[in-house]
């Protein structure tokens, strides 16, 4: 039986070659050339192409693309206007912001290198950027979820801290939970005196709202803007015993004298009936009023 050898019609039946995918690579072009001058046997020739830096720096779905387009550049086209949609739609899912060049070199990984959308998201994670104090897409939305979390637990975090968190979580190498763990972790380090009840799940604004609401009702001030990073409840939960010197929350009847001796306090509406309370009361003392 004779061995077939390499030819023209060899190389479009069993590889897919075409003579302007060969014009376009000068490596296969020689050994193809080679082959030919030498009647190289399909065998020897598979050998000598799989030894080739083309061969082993492309990936089998990079190949059979290479060859489409060189083949069929029409469909080939049209398949790469598909894969840069999907890449933008991807992009925006988790709002990476990639420039001309980078978004085109994600749509050729999609189309001719067969990434799927986890790799195509972990690439993009990176470029989803905190600028001017926000994000897009799902980072958007993962920033502004653990902005308010960091606020219910009381601590700031860096602009740097956050990149990192969000960056990890559309690389989908980390999630929101571990962004909270992080955000947990500053916490008790800073209220350590409370670390019992944020492990349980309470946010120092739980474990504030009695404080909180005193403040409200006292200085008469809505107590939805009042946070811990007021100083007067930061100093309630980091009251010490002025005996012991051991941390804790400040006692709440000692909290709400404390609130009547705030300047802010006497501008308010129950200083005012407080006053007028006190001075009736006086009066009724020395006889002059009922």
């Amino acid at each position: 039986m004779t061995t077939p050898t390499i030819d023209a019609s060899t190389l479009a039946e069993e590889y897919g070659f075409t003579s302007a995918f060969l014009n376009a690579n000068p490596e296969l072009k020689k050994l193809f050339s080679t082959a030919v001058a030498k009647t190289y046997s399909t065998d020897k020739f598979t050998a000598a192409l799989e030894n080739t830096q083309w061969y082993k720096s492309t990936s089998s779905n990079e190949r059979k693309w290479l060859l489409e387009v060189s083949s069929d550049p029409a469909t080939a086209k049209q398949d790469l206007a598909q894969a840069t949609v999907h890449a933008k739609q991807l992009m925006a899912s988790v709002g990476a912001n990639l420039n001309a060049s980078q978004l085109a070199g994600l749509a050729y990984n999609i189309q001719a290198k067969g990434w799927t959308d986890s790799q195509a998201t972990y690439y993009g994670g990176q470029y989803a950027k905190l600028t001017n104090g926000s994000m897009s897409g799902d980072a958007e939305t993962q920033y502004s979820n653990a902005l308010q979390y960091a606020y219910s637990m009381g601590v700031t975090m860096s602009n740097s801290w956050y990149q990192t968190q969000v960056d990890n979580i559309e690389k989908g190498t980390s999630t929101y939970s571990d962004l909270q763990a992080g955000i947990n972790k500053q916490a008790k380090a800073q209220f350590p005196q409370y670390e019992k009840q944020i492990a349980s799940g309470m946010t120092m604004q739980d474990i504030a709202s009695p404080y909180v609401t005193q403040m409200g009702n006292i200085l008469e001030v809505n107590p939805t803007t009042i946070s811990t990073f007021d100083p007067t409840i930061k100093a309630a939960l980091n009251y010490k015993d002025p005996t012991t010197g051991a941390p804790g929350s400040q006692p709440l009847w000692q909290f709400e004298n404390s609130l009547r001796t705030d300047p802010r306090w006497l501008g308010t509406q129950n200083a005012q009936d407080s006053i007028m309370g006190t001075a009736h009361k006086v009066l009724q003392d020395m006889g002059m009023a009922t």
